[in-house]
């Protein structure tokens, strides 16, 4: 009778225990306590990311969202200001600025985000295996990328677009392949400083491959700089397409693109109509800041080190 009874008694604290656990972990009020916690210890790292989906959205649903075709002109409303029927105003065609600026976000980020995917895995690559390889591998892999480091970016992919040609995939191409170049070095300090930590040595000690110590202990503790370099490499892919395209190397006109709508006739059409250039600006400004941002916060949630501050 004893012994049934502490049965008994064993399996309601049992039950009592799961329950309560059940809710500790498993309630609604848990999970949204957690999320609160997050949003308060993370803030930018989610405005950013909505503000960059946004924006994304934007470029996905262009021809859906955009009130006019970008390429539509109209004289008779040329350098019209801001109003009911053009929000933003038109430029010196009779285009509407919001759909151009719409549809400019395309480009943008197509070359951005282009670039970053394919320039922050070749950085990761080139970079890791330059630290960790080291020795006269190292050595001239670096003097190589100090020969390249030496001729303007600008210029340099200039040249490189007036042979190929000037296309969305050759801008992301070219610029992805120069970020290369830029960023390497960042993540090979990362890798030297990691595969000098005692859990690698240990590794190679007992007899690991050195493609599954890069892979397995190396290159997972340098996430957080590979993260914060393709960030980077995402604001250098959008202020080159810009730059490029103000230069006239960019996408072709009549294309929208942000860096093409401040170049040509509307450098010297800002000064009489100033919302020529307000609308591409201030969205250029805005993706580079919440990438920027983006970039720092991300470093801060990845890195253990740095999460408690």
């Amino acid at each position: 009778m004893h012994i049934s009874t502490l049965g008994f008694v064993s399996s309601v604290d049992s039950s009592a225990r799961t329950a309560d656990l059940s809710h500790q972990f498993g309630s609604r009020d848990s999970l949204h306590a957690r999320w609160w916690r997050f949003v308060r210890a993370y803030p930018l790292l989610l405005s950013c990311s909505l503000v960059l989906l946004c924006f994304a959205a934007l470029a996905i649903f262009a021809p859906a969202v955009s009130p006019y075709d970008p390429n539509e002109q109209s004289l008779a409303d040329s350098l019209s200001a801001p109003s009911a029927l053009h929000w933003l105003g038109t430029d010196q065609g009779g285009r509407d600025i919001l759909s151009r600026t719409i549809f400019g976000a395309r480009v943008s980020m197509s070359v951005g985000f282009g670039a970053m995917v394919l320039g922050g895995a070749l950085s990761t690559l080139v970079g890791g295996v330059s630290g960790f390889v080291g020795g006269w591998f190292d050595s001239i892999l670096q003097r190589i990328v100090d020969a390249f480091l030496s001729i303007p970016s600008l210029i340099f992919l200039m040249t490189l677009l007036s042979i190929v040609g000037t296309s969305l995939t050759t801008l992301i191409v070219s610029i992805g392949l120069w970020s290369v170049v830029a960023s390497c070095r960042t993540v090979r300090s990362s890798v030297v400083t990691v595969a000098q930590r005692p859990f690698v040595e240990s590794a190679k000690a007992v007899g690991a491959a050195p493609a599954r110590v890069f892979f397995a202990h190396v290159l997972p503790n340098v996430v957080a700089p590979c993260i914060v370099v393709s960030t980077l490499i995402f604001v250098y892919a959008v202020l080159t397409e810009a730059a490029l395209s103000f230069l006239g190397f960019g996408i072709a006109p009549p294309a929208a693109s942000w860096g093409g709508m401040l170049s040509g006739d509307s450098r010297a059409l800002m000064l009489v109509a100033p919302w020529i250039g307000l609308s591409p600006g201030i969205a250029l400004s805005i993706v580079v800041i919440a990438v920027n941002l983006l970039g720092d916060d991300l470093r801060d949630f990845l890195d253990p080190s740095l999460r408690g501050r």
